[in-house]
């Protein structure tokens, strides 16, 4: 159950991420009000074709479901609706493996059935954050180099990025502390919870 709502809790994270990007990069046809619910709709629906737990389909509808939304929400053409929805694809699929990645290697308890819970939660906060840090610098490079105005300059755009970027950091030194180093009980019972 625990990992149900863990995974309900990313595609909330990623349909924001995809607020974010298409805010930069696309007109809206419709109020922002209308386009953020149906968004949140359609990455609901996502979230549920994702408990057939088959990696394929969720990538394959990953793809059509952005190119839907930004062809019926946004003012665009179908080719560029295509080519964004790619980007968000390769993107994500990359920070998903890179974090997979380096976080098998580094735990040693990664292949623990024990440990599960605490594995998903980390590994999906450190690709999220990465997947967003990724998507921010491409919607602001791809709407500098547009017509449009651009509301903060390369070296503004690096300064918002600098959180995210320390999140990764301080996560990744407390996950190799917390998979490196003994811990008291009493420290050990505070950082770990009972299930």
């Amino acid at each position: 159950m625990n990992t149900t709502i863990y995974y309900f809790l990313i595609y909330i994270a990623e349909a924001l991420i995809c607020i974010q990007y298409t805010s930069n990069i696309f007109s809206d046809r419709f109020s922002h009000f209308k386009t953020f619910i149906a968004i949140f709709i359609l990455y609901s629906t996502l979230f549920i074709i994702s408990l057939l737990q088959n990696p394929y389909i969720n990538v394959i509808v990953f793809f059509i479901f952005h190119i839907f939304i930004f062809c019926c929400l946004f003012q665009t053409t179908k080719l560029n609706a295509v080519f964004h929805s790619l980007i968000l694809t390769i993107t994500m699929i990359f920070t998903e493996l890179i974090v997979l990645t380096i976080y098998s290697n580094i735990s040693v308890h990664f292949y623990t059935e024990i440990y599960i819970h605490h594995i998903t939660l980390v590994m999906a906060i450190i690709s999220k954050l990465l997947y967003f840090i990724i998507t921010f610098f491409i919607s602001h490079t791809l709407l500098k180099n547009s017509n449009n105005t651009i509301p903060f300059s390369s070296r503004e755009c690096f300064l918002l990025c600098i959180i995210p970027i320390l999140s990764l950091w301080i996560s990744f030194t407390f996950i190799h502390m917390c998979l490196t180093t003994p811990l008291k009980n009493k420290l050990d019972a505070m950082i770990r919870s009972e299930e």
